[in-house]
């Protein structure tokens, strides 16, 4: 059997990340940080989608450590999927999101007092997880080769390895994507 997709788009997204933690730490403050990559989009029908990228992602938070200001760097290469719903509005199309993500890390790093330190990844109780994966919906607009879309990304795996101690990433996300084909 197979399926007729009735249309596609192919563009590249950029956004503003307000990123922290839910768990077990105490007293995380949020974090301004950014996304950008790829996206496609495959019509199922003319107003349900679905979308996926591959996107660069940078997470992570912030806390105090003996008087001074630590923030952790938590970069991502991420796969989300998305199914949409897109509301013809005449002038824009209002979009309604959601579905899964994968991210990878293959970097982290904690910054203080202007030292950078590598934070190791991996599946001991000392390390951090390199994956990470969870949860997005969205609302948004699309006008003509535009989209303007407002996120929220909830972690399901804990990143952290301790026993008893449970860490997940959490991301509100502003971003524009413009496509050259739709």
């Amino acid at each position: 059997m197979a399926t007729v997709l009735l249309g596609q788009g192919i563009g590249l997204k950029a956004g503003l990340n307000i990123t922290n933690v839910s768990g077990d730490l105490d007293e995380t403050q949020g974090r301004i940080a950014y996304q950008v990559g790829g996206v496609v989009e495959s019509g199922l029908t003319d107003n349900l989608f679905i979308n996926f990228g591959l996107i660069y992602s940078l997470k992570g938070f912030k806390y105090e450590f003996f008087g001074s200001t630590t923030t952790e760097n938590y970069h991502y290469l991420e796969v989300p999927i998305n199914l949409a719903y897109k509301f013809d509005l005449k002038v824009v199309k209002l979009i309604i999101e959601g579905g899964p993500y994968v991210g990878f890390m293959p970097v982290a790093n904690l910054k203080s007092d202007g030292e950078v330190i590598d934070i190791q990844l991996g599946d001991e109780p000392d390390e951090v997880s390199p994956i990470d994966y969870g949860i997005g919906i969205g609302i948004g607009l699309a006008v003509h080769k535009f989209q303007f879309m407002l996120t929220n990304q909830f972690g399901i795996r804990d990143i952290d390895n301790a026993d008893n101690f449970v860490v997940r990433n959490r991301v509100a996300t502003l971003s524009a994507a413009y496509y050259f084909m739709r």
